[in-house]
């Protein structure tokens, strides 16, 4: 039965103006988030030393353990010792420290390891990741995106009710003939069907994460009774009940703890998490992944004097809380499939930022079009706040990583870092408010590609021996990041050609010139 007119106006509204209000930050979420899929070779490539072979051994974590807290003694309450991997940072520890925002960190390099090596402390995959999860905004930013998910899920929802009648039609159909508004709205329908599951993933999982606090807040308050907290606490944060016995007892040395996991050939230790170091009441959280299963995060809790197994998250003793929180992780993050998923998870990522870009761009050209000039000038500020927001943030990312890369020696880069980001990303916004409608959204595109260009330019001419090193290491994963920086700047480019052989009048024609 078909459906009247009335509601399918009515839920074209929903989605105009769901996707208006969500899609320009989802294309910053999701440009970052693409980015953030190869989090590791971001970090090797920023920091060039990892193409060279860790000489750290299991046998060897102790000696840095303790050379980490005879430099840092207030971090015994809590620390996290992270293990060297094949693309991710060296050994490196964290802690929390009072009156300082966020984890604390240093590296191995950092703890004395090679002092004539220059030390990168940048924390570039951390900002991006940031990016992706609040905007970076400190406080509310996840909550924002929790909410900015909600709408992206009702976009998704109405999008496919107003295309579902002509779907069996229209599926294929992409129509140059028929003006460039059709052109793209095909494009649009095709794109957002054909990565509707996806998109689906993507719109829950946000939103479950965006909005954890607050639905565990509402759940623990309106159905478990204040019980909520307690019944999780246990399969989220282990060793929250750990209290301190003031007798003072050496743990065991922590590659003997590793020993412990219950199959050391089956799981790759990631970090240990350590809880009153020192303590006779010490514990350890060894967190370690395992290949070909969704939910690939696994943790033990030991007692660190004695080896004790007090929980297993492994094989069939891992609990449902648990297994459906990592499981929704690596679907967000396509964790549970190799290079091949991650690669299809980047491209799924990059149709979401066409989606929403060309969502925008859809209302933008009726808006031109409209004989009233009342709408015409809201369609053309729409498209600057667009075009600086999407192509702007697309700028700063590929400037925050040639700045990365030529200040890596700076004292205060990670604070810089941010400050770089948002100052780039702000002056793109200004640049497109003061420059005419077209000519600005095609600079932008010029300028996008020239940054990206930076990108391995800037990596083949600051670090020519590690380049070597990756090679005979087989540490390439920092290519990844070269070889898609080019791609990149390429597409910008010819996108940027594309833009100028259009301009938008306010007759509402868009003409070739």
């Amino acid at each position: 039965m078909a459906m009247p007119s009335s509601d399918i106006s009515v839920f074209r509204r929903l989605h105009t103006w769901a996707g208006l209000i969500a899609g320009m930050v989802l294309f910053v979420a999701f440009y970052a988030g693409v980015i953030t899929l190869f989090r590791g070779e971001v970090t090797q490539w920023q920091q060039p030393e990892l193409r060279q072979q860790s000489t750290v051994s299991p046998v060897d974590y102790q000696t840095w353990l303790d050379r980490f807290l005879a430099l840092h003694p207030q971090a015994r309450d809590e620390f996290w010792m992270m293990l060297p991997g094949e693309s991710d940072r060296p050994l490196r520890f964290m802690w929390m420290e009072a009156g300082k925002h966020g984890r604390q960190s240093v590296t191995q390099s950092e703890l004395g390891a090679e002092p004539d090596k220059k030390q990168q402390n940048g924390k570039l995959a951390h900002l991006i990741n940031e990016i992706h999860f609040s905007l970076a905004i400190p406080g509310v930013g996840r909550t924002f995106l929790g909410v900015i998910s909600l709408l992206y899920g009702l976009a998704l929802i109405t999008g496919i009710v107003i295309h579902l009648p002509r779907l069996t039609k229209d599926f294929w159909l992409l129509r140059n003939k028929q003006g460039e508004r059709r052109h793209w709205l095909d494009l649009h329908n095709l794109v957002g069907v054909i990565s509707l599951p996806f998109h689906l993933i993507f719109a829950w999982t946000g939103a479950i994460w965006g909005l954890s606090a607050l639905l565990y807040g509402l759940f623990n308050s309106v159905i478990f009774d204040q019980q909520l907290y307690t019944a999780t606490g246990q399969t989220f944060m282990p060793m929250s009940s750990v209290q301190r016995s003031g007798v003072m007892q050496a743990p065991l040395p922590a590659d003997v703890l590793l020993q412990k996991l219950p199959d050391t050939a089956e799981f790759t230790p990631k970090w240990l998490h350590y809880k009153y170091y020192g303590d006779s009441a010490a514990q350890v959280e060894i967190v370690a992944h395992q290949d070909k299963q969704l939910s690939q995060s696994k943790l033990v809790v030991l007692n660190a004097i004695n080896g004790q197994l007090l929980q297993d998250q492994t094989g069939d003793n891992e609990s449902l809380n648990h297994g459906m929180m990592m499981g929704l992780y690596s679907l967000h993050f396509g964790d549970f499939g190799g290079i091949a998923i991650r690669l299809l998870y980047a491209v799924l990522g990059i149709g979401g930022c066409f989606l929403f870009y060309s969502g925008n761009q859809l209302w933008i050209n009726t808006q031109l079009k409209n004989r009233q000039l009342k709408i015409q000038r809201q369609g053309v500020a729409m498209a600057k706040l667009t075009n600086g927001f999407t192509l702007g943030c697309c700028a700063a990312i590929s400037f925050l990583f040639v700045f990365s890369a030529v200040m890596a020696d700076h004292p205060e880069i990670a604070s810089l870092q941010t400050k770089v980001f948002f100052t780039a990303w702000g002056a793109a916004m200004m640049f497109s408010v003061v420059r005419p409608m077209s000519q600005g959204r095609s600079e932008l595109l010029y300028g996008c590609a020239v940054l990206t260009a930076f990108i391995p330019l800037i990596d083949l001419w600051m670090n020519q021996e590690q380049l070597l090193a990756g090679f005979i290491t087989l540490k390439t994963g920092f290519l990844w990041i070269d070889l898609a920086a080019i791609l990149y700047a390429w597409v910008f480019w010819r996108l940027a050609r594309r833009a100028t052989r259009y301009v938008v009048d306010f007759s509402g024609n868009i003409a070739r010139c």
